[in-house]
């Protein structure tokens, strides 16, 4: 018998999943759906509700759902099935997608949003904000967020809410999307807009000083607004004229008082976004670097290109080798082929021999490319061959150095790219200069040098180790690791003892895997999940290898920031997120704050698209038009906002409630039989100005899609629109504002995966119609 007691909470939290009531205890066999653990403080029972195995190491994992009773599901967990209840867990609907949302705001198509705030008192020190595994908020807490960031809520319980990264998740990415349960008394504040705020830069040399800021209660800033001079901001703006960057965060706006509607003065609640301190405010870093910063790391996690230079040994003494080192070479290439929707890779491959060789000392066998099929043809060309007469010291040793030089003199190109070499040889470079002068500019530290310079990272596979050639492979080994460097996460030597094919492509395979890895650790430090620390390691490593003992620890972690030109301390400190209360103008009148709306370029393009029809439709008004006028204007209306409005909803005040897109209007705060009689009672020339103000934020939506500043140009009577002019000045808006998942998807999951990269952009309100 399937257990059947009742869980409490069972019912709301179902209506809160949209799963509508249970059908009572009947166990029916359900169709492919699954579920996320999201309270690790249950367990999986057995029929008879006996314990079988505790959930504290499952949160957020997600399990195929074999039978449904009503009020549990059964899972199957490490090959042992059980039940679970729905309280639980979150439970993907049965439709035919593979996708969990973020809940939405009731009858509207917003996403509810929260912020996370961890300065609760103006006294306070800003607080690491713990996260759960469960909504009881028991036990040790599974991270902290230290880094403002808005979240996605996917479930709510009395006391807490889960949040994610981003607005859904599937069964592979929902480990990485939900990031725990926080105390929804202490941190929490949703944001159900689209709202938010900036100061406005364009009047700050007519603002007067001291500049006005944000207060920590309403009050003191309403007695700032008549005159008190015993009361001053607990914040204060920039001292500079310098905007914020597109893709930082605005101050999300929680509500706003009018105080006067006709001057537009105003009081807004906002969440304060400033700069990070340290643990003892032994560091301060300011709000734009904090914004740079998850920027740069952003830019990092996010890029696919990169390009490789292969450099392979091709003395005489490689023979016995050379095959299967092409053979594993081209079988790591396919791979990088197969996979290119997720890396693309430009490849580059190079030879080197010894100065005895004249114009085979060094062969470029491929430039950059991503012709595939061309490298691997290229590479089966490749012999290993050496002039018969090198004699003495020089038999062994090789011009390694000069290899490797001539490979980092390649275009690696001067664009955001990751570069690596992989070195494929056997024995060093020569000790002694003495049988080859025009050896003596190449050494360890020059080679080093150059690719510090050009931020290549250089990989190793030594193989053919013999005891006869022993010296000549720990020549091979010393300079290689005094090249790359000791504790340097940039950068690995792998040695191969049987050169089979196999066991060389599954060295190449671990190089990669460890170049990833330092990818990786960029996206830990993003998401907070690992420290940065600055002090020294206690003992000499050899270098990267030391990534299996410490798990890409806390110094490695700066190390790698700081290669890719990040300031590790954007990640150590802990950033200021604050409830404060700021005025829209200043006491004398002047604006004070630019409101931004925050949109995805497909909705923008939307808007866009209905503004024009709307435009359109007044233009071309004529009596026998009417009911079609009244259609293109409800189906401009359903566009934005999914519906529409009642008779007696204005248009503005619908749209904003059902899509959080705010419009300023006069014109669109009536209903659609006000605006109707409006267009039909007004003459030609009315009309034209209300075309001329829809057609205007047209032109200006379109200079955001576009990324460029557009001029606009005369009216044109005839035709009822601007002509305008691209002058060619680009002005950057997108930028994409959830955070990057971790884990990467599977080839079938990639046309998933776009719906978690979508372009943002703050738009200004005064281009919305």
């Amino acid at each position: 018998m399937k257990p059947t007691r009742v869980y409490f909470g069972y019912v709301i939290f179902m209506l809160l999943l949209g799963m509508g009531w249970p059908c009572g205890s009947v166990a029916q066999q359900t169709e492919s759906y699954y579920a996320v653990i999201i309270d690790s403080t249950d367990s999986l029972k057995d029929e008879n509700g006996g314990e079988l195995q505790s959930l504290s190491k499952h949160f957020g994992e997600a399990y195929d759902i074999l039978e449904d009773n009503g009020e549990a599901v059964q899972i199957n967990i490490d090959n042992q099935p059980g039940w679970v209840s729905k309280e639980a867990v979150l439970i993907k609907p049965k439709d035919p997608t593979q996708t969990i949302y973020a809940l939405r705001v009731q009858g509207g198509k917003l996403d509810r949003k929260v912020v996370v705030v961890n300065q609760l008192k103006a006294s306070d020190h800003p607080v690491r904000v713990p996260l759960y595994d469960n909504p009881k908020l028991a036990g040790k807490s599974i991270s902290e967020t230290t880094i403002f960031e808005l979240r996605y809520l996917f479930a709510e319980f009395p006391q807490a809410v889960l949040v994610g990264k981003t607005d859904r998740l599937s069964k592979t990415t929902a480990t990485e999307v939900l990031i725990g349960w926080i105390d929804k008394s202490k941190y929490i504040y949703e944001w159900n807009s689209r709202m938010g705020v900036e100061f406005d830069k364009e009047t700050y040399n007519k603002k007067q000083r001291p500049l006005a800021g944000i207060f920590d209660q309403e009050r003191d800033l309403e007695d700032f607004l008549t005159g008190d001079t015993r009361v001053s901001p607990l914040y204060e703006e920039d001292s500079d004229t310098k905007e914020m960057p597109y893709y930082a965060n605005r101050f999300p706006v929680l509500d706003r008082k009018m105080l006067d509607k006709e001057k537009g003065q105003a009081i807004y609640h906002i969440v304060y976004i400033g700069g990070g301190y340290g643990k003892q405010k032994d560091i301060e870093i300011e709000r734009r670097d904090i914004d740079e910063g998850k920027r740069q790391a952003d830019q990092v996690i996010r890029n696919k290109q990169v390009r490789l230079a292969i450099v392979v040994d091709a003395t005489k003494g490689m023979q016995p080798h050379i095959e299967a080192v092409k053979t594993a070479l081209q079988k790591f290439i396919t791979d990088l082929q197969e996979n290119k929707d997720t890396i693309e890779v430009e490849i580059a491959v190079g030879t080197y021999r010894d100065y005895a060789d004249d114009d085979k000392v060094y062969e470029l066998k491929t430039a950059f490319t991503r012709d595939y099929p061309k490298v691997i043809e290229n590479i089966g060309t490749i012999t290993a061959d050496s002039r018969p007469d090198d004699k003495g010291e020089g038999t062994y040793p090789e011009a390694l150095f000069y290899g490797l030089t001539h490979t980092i003199d390649l275009d690696w190109g001067d664009d955001i790219v990751d570069k690596y070499m992989v070195l494929v040889g056997d024995h060093g470079n020569h000790e002694h200069k003495v049988q080859y002068p025009q050896d003596q500019p190449y050494t360890e530290e020059s080679v080093k040098t150059k690719l510090e310079d050009k931020r290549i990272a250089l990989y190793a596979v030594q193989v053919n180790l013999t005891a006869e050639k022993r010296r000549w492979n720990e020549l091979f080994e010393r300079q290689v690791r005094q090249i790359i460097g000791e504790n340097n996460p940039f950068g690995d030597l792998q040695k191969v003892k049987l050169s089979s094919s196999d066991a060389i492509y599954k060295s190449l395979s671990n190089t990669y895997m460890t170049f990833m890895a330092v990818k990786d650790t960029v996206k830990l430090a993003r998401l907070g999940a690992t420290k940065v620390k600055s002090e020294k390691p206690t003992k000499k490593t050899k270098g990267p290898t030391l990534f299996k003992d410490i798990g890409y620890s806390g110094r490695f972690t700066r190390l790698i920031l700081e290669r890719y030109g990040i300031d590790p301390n954007v990640f150590n400190a802990v950033q200021v997120c604050a409830e404060g209360y700021v005025n829209k103008q200043t006491p004398t009148g002047v604006s004070q704050l630019t409101d931004k709306v925050l949109m995805t370029k497909e909705e923008l393009e939307a808007l866009k698209v209905q503004t024009t029809e709307l435009a359109t439709a007044i233009f071309r008004f004529a009596e026998d038009y009417e009911e079609q006028f009244t259609n293109t204007l409800k189906g401009v209306v359903k566009a934005l906002a999914g519906d529409v409005p009642r008779r007696n909803e204005t248009i503005a005040d619908f749209i904003e409630k059902k899509a959080g897109i705010p419009l300023q209007t006069a014109t669109l705060n009536k209903t659609v039989e006000e605006l109707g009689e409006l267009v039909k009672t007004s003459n030609t020339e009315e009309r034209n100005v209300l075309v001329k103000y829809f057609r205007k934020r047209v032109v200006e939506m379109e200079g955001v899609l576009k990324e460029e500043e557009l001029e606009l140009g005369e009216w044109i009577k005839e035709e009822g629109t601007f002509a305008y002019d691209n002058t060619g000045r680009k002005r950057e808006y997108f930028f994409s504002f959830e955070q990057p998942l971790i884990k990467r998807i599977k080839p079938e999951e990639r046309e998933m995966l776009k719906a978690y990269q979508k372009t943002h952009v703050w738009v200004p309100l005064k281009f919305l119609p």
